[in-house]
């Protein structure tokens, strides 16, 4: 008589897959959401790093390298372009080696032969590629290579502002919350204005009044 073969009935077929989507319910979440931290977390230690290799007081940083006079608190020359932490800068009228310093908030003056000398012998300020077209892709979007002077820096506070473009708007909010501590979109360091689903991220580094 022959003997049949064990196997699964119907009903244990039934609780294993119920089982099976219980765990991927529990499981893909938090999957997601760790991924979702690791790109918050990546974007915002390349905006650290970029903020330091600017403002860092230890003698290395653009500002405090590639100045234009003798005190570093009131005449330090910001870079115009992410490029410029990169790539030697040039004393020269061409657009493309103007920085962010001037009279009014988006205003340029050019690199002189003093910041040029300063550079070579302090640079590279970012041991990292960027286009000079594209700037830095970020896990979250683009960050461009051209920075700006967000205040007038004869009279009132300063600040370089790196862009950001084309962030889900939770993802903007995410990095607000991770750098400033609360999603708040008009304040703080991480500031955005969202269009049809669609954010620009503007991250502000303190600078010194004048150029």
């Amino acid at each position: 008589m022959p003997t049949e073969k064990p196997g699964f009935t119907l009903i244990e077929v039934v609780v294993a897959a119920v089982i099976l989507a219980i765990l991927a319910a529990i499981t893909v979440p938090q999957v997601m959401d760790s991924l979702d931290k690791q790109r918050i977390d990546d974007t915002y230690d390349i905006l650290q790093e970029i903020h330091y290799s600017i403002t860092n007081t230890n003698q290395t940083g653009f500002m405090n390298v590639v100045r234009t006079g003798a005190s570093i608190t009131n005449t330090s020359t910001a870079p115009g372009k992410l490029t410029h932490l990169t790539e030697p800068i040039v004393a020269a009228s061409s657009t493309n080696y103007h920085n962010s310093c001037g009279s009014g908030a988006t205003a340029t003056w050019s690199y002189n032969a003093t910041a040029v000398t300063t550079w070579t012998l302090g640079g590279p300020f970012l041991e990292r590629a960027v286009s000079f077209t594209d700037g830095i892709a970020l896990p979250i979007g683009q960050l461009q290579n051209t920075l700006i002077r967000t205040a007038n820096p004869t009279t009132t506070p300063a600040y370089l502002q790196l862009r950001i473009n084309n962030v889900d708007p939770n993802d903007a909010a995410a990095l607000d919350l991770r750098v400033d501590g609360v999603a708040d979109a008009a304040n703080g360091a991480i500031r955005y204005t969202t269009v049809s689903n669609v954010s620009t991220v503007n991250y502000l580094i303190p600078v010194p009044n004048r150029c």
